[in-house]
């Protein structure tokens, strides 16, 4: 089953809440955008979907829920996703086994190299 542009507009993801990192909000956001447009194109969204990877948020609490925004891309890319999250923050049964989520992060970009404070202090010249 394809998603449409409404289902593009209409989802909603959790935040990742106190203590967690999830995705940051812009990035997620700004690939609904593509993807929206290329629907609205009638173009194919899964290769674009399979690719997607996005940085997580520097701040504890204000990125988007991995497992959430993950569940929604296998659904653009049209994989079967036993382990997902619904929007009211309990494991959304997808499929109706009652499967579990699962709790990794399948699509974080790498953070840049970034020297600490004592890095940048001594850092040779």
């Amino acid at each position: 089953m394809s998603v449409t542009t409404e289902e593009v507009d209409a989802v909603r993801f959790r935040l990742s809440g106190r203590g967690g990192h999830g995705y940051e909000v812009r990035a997620v956001d700004d690939f609904l955008d593509q993807v929206r447009e290329l629907l609205a194109q009638g173009l194919a969204v899964a290769e674009l979907a399979d690719a997607a990877r996005f940085p997580l948020s520097r701040r504890a609490g204000e990125g988007y829920h991995a497992q959430d925004v993950d569940e929604f891309l296998d659904r653009l890319a049209g994989h079967h996703n036993p382990h997902g999250h619904g929007a009211d923050g309990d494991a959304a049964d997808v499929d109706g086994d009652g499967a579990q989520p699962s709790s990794d992060f399948g699509r974080i970009e790498p953070l840049p190299e970034e020297p600490g404070f004592f890095g940048r202090l001594f850092r040779r010249r």
